[in-house]
This record gives C-alpha cells, structure tokens and sequence, in this order.
C-alpha cells in the first residue's frame, strides 16, 4: 500500500481496516485530515474531520483490520486542551468528532527524542477485534499519573481513570 499524499509537515497515522484497506490521520493547518484506502481505488481526497476554532494537535489512529477504526486527537482553544475523538465503520464512515468526556490531557510539552521533537503529551489508542478501544495520555492533574479510558460499541466513553506511572517512567519524566 502506498503512503497517502499528505504536505511534506505532516506525518499521517495509518491504520488497516480490512484486507487492501486503511484509514490515515494527519494535522494540515491545525486541523486533523482524514484518507481512506482501498486496493481498487488508492487513497481518497483529503478531508477534514472538522473545522471548529482552535488547534488539532497530535492526531493518532488505531483499527480493528474488521472495518472500525478511532482516532483521537488534542484540541486546544487558547489554554483550554480536550481530546476529541471520531470513530469510523466501513459501512458509514467517520462519526461527527466530539470531546471526549472527562478528559484532561496535560498541556503541550515538547520533548526531545533521537529521531527529534516529539509531544510527551500526545495520546495513544487502540482498538480490539469487537471495535471497542483504549486510549490513554498524560493526566492534565498530576505529573505522575496518566488518565485511562475505554470506548464500549454502542455505549460510547466512560469517564476517565487516573493511574499512576511506572516508577522509572516517572524518574525519566522528571530527568526530561
């Protein structure tokens, strides 16, 4: 499969959905931008999953490989963060995103990694074979905690858990 064209800032997430089939996630302009890809008709023009004021940030993407996916992403209004989410299914596409409720992502911190920067605060998703998911990011209300939540089919969010970090993750975060 080849990469979705994307500008040369963005790095886009990618995510199998089927058999010769994914979904791409980038931000282009502060805002997130969605592809689909199938085998018999390549990548579909971008479009944006919305356009709100503000500033995306940190897009990521994870799918089943059965026909669902999530993405996930930061907001930010001024100093004001949230996470936002659209799920995506073969048969309707992406959902209207929305603020994952309960969420407190840390503010931006930029960080220093080999390959260059990186966002220590930018979250991470998965998604199981029965197209529920996990997303977890560094708590907004402690250094040493990240918050937890999952997505159940056909119920949507639960509020978010805190939980502490691994010790050695939170001796690496102070030595950062």
């Amino acid at each position: 499969m080849p990469a979705p064209t994307v500008p040369r800032n963005a790095t886009p997430e990618v995510a199998i959905t089927g058999e010769a089939q994914a979904v791409a996630v980038w931000e282009e302009n502060g805002v997130v931008m969605a592809s689909r890809y199938t085998g018999a008709t390549g990548w579909t023009p971008p479009q944006a999953l919305e356009r709100i004021g503000g500033e995306a940030s940190n897009a990521k993407v994870a799918a089943n490989g059965r026909g669902v996916a999530m993405a996930i992403w930061r907001h930010s209004v001024g100093r004001i963060d949230s996470l936002r989410f659209s799920r995506w299914q073969q048969a309707t596409g992406w959902s209207t995103p929305d603020v994952m409720p309960g969420a407190l992502p840390r503010p931006r911190q930029p960080g220093k990694t080999a390959g260059g920067t990186v966002e220590k605060a930018a979250p991470r998703i998965e998604v199981d074979a029965q197209g529920n998911a996990r997303a977890e990011w560094p708590s907004g209300f402690a250094d040493n905690e990240m918050q937890v939540s999952t997505f159940v089919r056909g119920e949507g969010w639960a509020r978010p858990v805190d939980v502490p970090l691994p010790q050695a993750t939170q001796q690496s975060a102070a030595s950062n």
